[in-house]
């Protein structure tokens, strides 16, 4: 499972990347003094967090048995989605820049596990 390992440590760093990518791109438009960074800060973690969280189920489930498997990654999804969930309603409260953001950071991850792809000639 090191080859896991490296490759969650990869796409963490690559999401940072991405996160501030998103950041440069947002500050014509955001200003600096805006909302957008923490929510960006914010959904980035989460998204890590995640990530972190769905790499550790799969490393558990492949010593289960497939029917347990199967109900153990479903409830780890379910977790998964109310943090998200959780994570944008608390955005959206401080504002529209800072749910903007932390869909932004969300996304971070997402974006990562494509340019990896893209990096180490992988078809998407």
């Amino acid at each position: 499972m090191e080859d896991l390992k490296s490759y969650r440590n990869r796409i963490i760093k690559y999401a940072a990347i991405a996160g501030l990518v998103f950041w440069l791109g947002s500050l014509p438009f955001a200003g600096v003094r805006s909302l957008f960074l923490p929510g960006l800060l914010l959904g980035y973690a989460v998204s890590a967090v995640n990530f972190f969280f769905l790499a550790k189920a799969l490393e558990r489930s492949l010593s289960m048995a497939e029917d347990e498997a199967k109900k153990y990654i479903l409830k780890n999804y379910i977790l998964r989605l109310l943090l998200y969930g959780a994570v944008f309603l608390l955005s959206l409260r401080l504002g529209l820049p800072a749910a903007l953001g932390s869909l932004a950071g969300i996304c971070t991850t997402k974006a990562a596990i494509y340019a990896d792809g893209l990096i180490n000639g992988e078809r998407l």
